[in-house]
């Protein structure tokens, strides 16, 4: 697993280093200044969100499934707008890293629920 997200890590941060190294023109300032608090209002709603679903898993023991397909439905939400197609591609999404994610916890790691 982890040599798996070293790796991705890896593409995206040579992407990363592609893009800024490209000298791509910075935009205005009032549009960066406006594009940066958009940005901070989605990682705090972000931020609140993992609050609330750590809570969800340790104190009233919600199954991980549904914990985290309503976990991903939320960031989903909060990243790219509320919009009904969007919403339902984020809970099949969710759902199926869910239940991806508690078969990897179970057969390999052998971590119950």
């Amino acid at each position: 697993m982890a040599v798996i997200i070293a790796l991705l890590g890896l593409i995206v941060g040579i992407g990363a280093l592609r893009r800024h190294g490209s000298g791509a023109p910075l935009p205005a300032e009032d549009t960066a200044s406006e594009a940066a608090q958009g940005s901070s209002l989605k990682s705090l709603g972000v931020f609140v969100g993992l609050l609330i679903y750590v809570f969800a898993l340790d104190k009233l023991r919600l199954p991980f499934e549904v914990a985290t397909t309503v976990f991903v439905v939320w960031s989903g939400c909060v990243i790219g707008g509320f919009k009904p197609r969007s919403v339902l591609g984020y809970a099949i999404f969710g759902l199926l890293l869910s239940l991806l994610v508690a078969w990897v916890l179970r057969t390999w790691l052998y971590i119950e629920f």
